[in-house]
């Protein structure tokens, strides 16, 4: 990162409220009614799911050089480890689902290799669909599609379509047939 001290602190705070923002938003749409509750909150008298959330690893790569050059150069990367707790009354919290997410910046052509009559409104786009505000709105959407997905599986009656979370393809083996 590029800050420090309270920069750093109020960069941090930030990235958590609009990933919390954004899981609100699709959660109510696509899987049910949800609200943002404070920290260390105690949630008492009710059915329902609290997700707990951190940030493994975030890297804002460079902006100028995503736009620029791009290709992977100075792309963002973005971890986070969701565990979601089923709340009753009366009872402890349990654990239910742990989703983590890993993603970044596509490794999408830059302005440089677009040539010259695009180069400006390339660099718009990049700047503008890339980084770590796009990393956090991914996240949210593959966080609301594996709570989506569990539920169809279930088959409990989802406000939405069910959305379903793309996932890192398995590796192919060299065992035969």
């Amino acid at each position: 990162m590029d800050r420090a001290g309270e920069e750093l602190v109020r960069f941090e705070e930030t990235l958590a409220n609009d990933l919390a923002d954004d899981l609100v938003q699709l959660l109510g749409k696509f899987v049910a009614p949800a609200e943002k509750v404070a920290a260390k909150t105690t949630v008492v008298g009710k059915n329902a799911w609290l997700i707990e959330g951190s940030f493994v690893r975030v890297n804002q790569g460079s902006r100028l050089l995503r736009a620029s050059v791009g290709l992977g150069v100075g792309g963002t990367k973005q971890e986070t480890r969701a565990s979601v707790f089923l709340i009753q009354p009366g009872k402890k919290p349990r654990l239910v689902a742990t989703i983590e997410t890993t993603g970044g910046s596509n490794a999408q052509p830059g302005a440089i290799l677009s040539g010259p009559v695009l180069l400006i409104p390339r660099v718009i786009f990049i700047s503008t669909t890339s980084g770590l505000s796009a990393d956090t709105r991914r996240t949210a959407r593959m966080i609301t599609a594996t709570l989506s997905e569990k539920l169809a599986k279930s088959n409990a009656s989802l406000p939405e379509r069910t959305l379903i979370p793309k996932r890192l393809g398995s590796l192919p083996t060299n065992s035969p047939p």
